[in-house]
């Protein structure tokens, strides 16, 4: 979205804010006049202030706050109508005041200053219960972006009304919000070792019904209110809460004292664990015995009741614990600003407008058995969310993973960041992912360039399982990288990169082709990268009208540390440049830096002044193949190589294809040159140059063969090593013409009838 559009949005919305609170100013006019009167007790007060305050709705999912408004710091600096700050800070100032007059009021003729400090704090519990709620979404916010400032919010509303109880209010609002909330911060709060983190834990233990409860029941509430740490010493304070909580509300039962409770409650979350583990062989888990005997002689020296026991076992096997309140649905993420030059991401996004593919076409690796279908969400979600559809990975039998892919636009960006995201989630069944689904999903985020910024799970044995699952395909796809395999891969599926060139005769199979790869010694061979990591000549070439079995260009790239290898495959005149440039590098510049050697921005300059040439108006240079919604003009050639012997020789080849397919000579041709971009427009003296130069080289049997049938084309006799002598056959491309003012004579080309180009086919 351009700026000006942005700024245009931002104009229409600050106008809408600034409507909602002129009619919300109007509405409160009776009550502000009351307040500046002295007229409202403390109470409506309060309750003024909040509707003054209270956030601006503009839908269902967008909340303005009203700092937001303010001059000196908001984004919508003229939202706030004339006069609604100073009311806001009239309804401050009278609630000091009268909080003020509150405490200094004498009591039957005396100061009973202590007497009107505790009266202050019974009056305002009710009012920091308001206070906390009315704030409540600026200090969910900050205690999931940083739990210390969120919990300072609430001390200082606790500040303001003089209260001292503020782990009272920090557990109830953990209570409250538990929806809203970090669950692994507000466990990692809990089991803090300070004394401030103790006594929140204590209230909120408190908090929680656990009177005539059974023990599993308390339990599963107790751990469903946080995400349980992974620290033993923070496990070891959350236990220890619970079990005295339980004891202290529970006298007299199946359990002897608190100690009792605390080795019960541990020795259940094992219990849990050990059951419920894929990673554990069935013949390994812990059975009822198991657990009697792990437990003999701990309820205060004696055993626990074994009817109890046997409930407790059947319970927990039966229904595994939920450690956590939200059920985090196992996976990866990706999430960072260098997802937009990632190659598989944007082979994933011109994909989500397709029906049903084949996985091998994206990732290597996936077997044929793997289909993907897209679902592509409801126009006004991609609007609100950035979200953008998800690939789903299935099998014959089942579905295996799923991809989700947001992109930020103007409007998501707000409310979920700048960053463009990627999740990749292993499917669960009943609660678990299989093997293969894991598998699967970890061989998709190892294949995407940007490393996993965070891997979920709501157990931490199955986020160990993400994880190192997916360190093993990541070092597996970084050995396939420099495989022969990985190029076999992309050369079938007919990748849009190019690194290198062989101007050769087609070959009978991908297996010869791959074979000349890595023995040729003419564009920087596959196997000296591998080997030495030396870097080559580099040369890309594209003739119209000749069809693809007369020579292929196919190379690759690779890193300074030889850490990626990729290869990269022609499929029509400049699509390369078109689809590719991203992935289309000059190595020239810094070997240990790639950077894209020509951007669409500058080919299509080049292009317009390639067409704005008088030299090339001709209805042969106005015909265009359309490739992917982009039109590109037919004549174009692609050239890289810095050697001028190399550059020599592959001219005089263009040249001698351009005669045997296309018979003369009248195309301009758009060279690029150790990353530079020039037209060249071969003519006789050129020619005539280069086959000079070329005769002063040395030369195989074949170049020697092809230059001299290029000599007789153009009307020269070759003789290797001798010297070109002009005859009067040939094709007789070239035609002399006097001018008549001057009198000089030139070259002038003969321009055919433009012949029926073949379109270039893919292998």
């Amino acid at each position: 979205m351009s700026k000006g559009s942005i700024r245009k949005n931002l104009k229409e919305r600050t106008r809408l804010i600034r409507r909602e609170l002129q009619i919300r100013h109007q509405k409160l006019a009776e009550n502000m006049q009351a307040a500046k009167e002295g007229r409202l007790d403390l109470k409506e007060l309060n309750k003024l202030k909040i509707e003054l305050e209270k956030p601006v709705r503009l839908s269902e999912t967008l909340c303005i706050q009203i700092e937001d408004c303010h001059p000196s710091t908001g984004r919508y600096k003229r939202a706030l109508p004339k006069g609604y700050q100073s009311d806001i800070t009239a309804v401050n100032k009278a609630i000091q005041a009268q909080t003020e007059n509150f405490i200094t009021r004498e009591v039957n003729g005396t100061t009973a200053q202590k007497f009107n400090k505790n009266l202050h704090k019974t009056i305002h519990l009710k009012n920091i219960g308001e206070e906390i709620h009315a704030r409540r979404m600026k200090i969910i916010k900050a205690f999931n972006r940083k739990p210390k400032n969120g919990i300072q919010k609430i001390k200082e509303i606790c500040a303001v009304c003089n209260v001292d109880a503020v782990e009272e209010h920090i557990a109830d609002f953990f209570h409250k919000e538990k929806k809203n909330l970090d669950l692994e911060a507000v466990g990692d709060y809990l089991s803090g070792p300070d004394a401030e983190n103790k006594a929140v834990l204590t209230a909120f233990t408190g908090k929680i019904d656990l009177t005539g409860q059974n023990f599993t029941q308390s339990l599963r509430r107790f751990l469903s209110a946080f995400k349980l740490p992974g620290e033993a010493q923070k496990i070891d304070r959350l236990v220890e809460s619970f079990s005295e909580e339980y004891y202290k509300k529970n006298p007299g039962g199946n359990i002897a004292n608190k100690d009792a409770g605390y080795i019960l409650a541990f020795q259940t979350i094992m219990l849990n664990t050990d059951l419920h583990n894929p990673n554990i062989a069935s013949n390994r888990k812990m059975d009822f015995n198991g657990l009697k005997r792990n437990l003999r002689g701990c309820n205060n020296g004696a055993d626990f009741d074994e009817h109890f026991l046997q409930e407790l076992y059947n319970d927990i096997k039966a229904n595994p614990f939920e450690v956590n309140f939200i059920k985090i649905e196992p996976g990866y993420v990706i999430a960072s600003s260098a997802l937009n030059h990632d190659s598989t991401l944007n082979r994933l996004n011109s994909l989500l407008h397709s029906s049903i593919i084949e996985a091998r076409h994206l990732f290597p690796g996936v077997g044929n058995t793997i289909k993907l279908t897209i679902t592509q969400p409801k126009s006004w979600l991609t609007i609100f969310t950035g979200y953008e559809g998800t690939i789903t990975l299935s099998n014959e039998h089942s579905t295996l993973a799923s991809i989700q892919i947001y992109a930020p636009n103007f409007l998501s960006r707000w409310l979920f960041g700048k960053q463009p995201k990627v999740i990749i989630q292993p499917i669960c069944k009943d609660g678990k992912a299989a093997p293969e689904a894991i598998e699967l999903a970890a061989k998709i985020a190892a294949s995407f360039e940007t490393p996993v910024t965070s891997i979920k799970a709501t157990y931490d044995y199955m986020k160990s399982d993400l994880q190192s699952r997916y360190a093993e395909k990541k070092k597996t796809a970084a050995q396939y990288e420099l495989s022969p395999e990985k190029l076999q891969f992309l050369l079938k599926e007919g990748r849009f990169v190019v690194r290198g060139v062989r101007i050769q005769p087609g070959f009978k199979d991908l297996e010869d082709e791959l074979k000349y790869l890595t023995t040729t010694r003419m564009n920087g061979t596959y196997k000296n990268v591998e080997r030495n990591g030396q870097r080559g000549r580099c040369a890309s070439l594209i003739v119209p009208g000749v069809k693809m079995e007369l020579f292929t260009d196919i190379g690759v790239v690779y890193d300074a540390d030889k850490s990626t290898i990729r290869a990269y495959m022609f499929h029509d005149g400049m699509t390369s440049i078109s689809h590719g440039h991203d992935n289309f590098y000059n190595a020239s510049k810094d070997k240990h830096k790639f950077e894209p050697f020509l951007s669409r921005q500058e080919f299509m300059e080049k292009y317009k002044e390639h067409c704005a040439d008088p030299r090339f108006n001709h209805p042969r240079y106005t015909k265009y193949n359309e490739v992917n919604g982009n039109f590109f003009p037919e004549s174009l050639i692609g050239l890289v190589g810095k050697n001028s012997n190399f550059d020599t020789k592959l001219k005089l080849y263009i040249a001698k294809y351009y005669l045997q397919n296309q018979h003369h000579l009248d195309l301009p041709m758009t060279l690029m040159v150790g990353g530079k971009v020039r037209i060249w427009k071969p003519d006789r003296s050129e020619i005539v140059g280069l086959l000079k130069i070329a005769n002063k080289t040395k030369l195989n049997r074949s170049d020697f063969k092809l230059f001299e049938a290029l000599a007789n084309d153009i009307g020269y006799s070759w003789q290797y090593n001798g010297s070109l002598s002009q005859h009067t056959s040939g094709l007789h491309l070239f035609k002399t013409t006097t001018d008549v003012k001057s009198g000089k004579k030139s070259d002038e080309v003969e321009v055919p009838q433009p012949k029926s180009t073949v379109r270039l086919r893919r292998v």
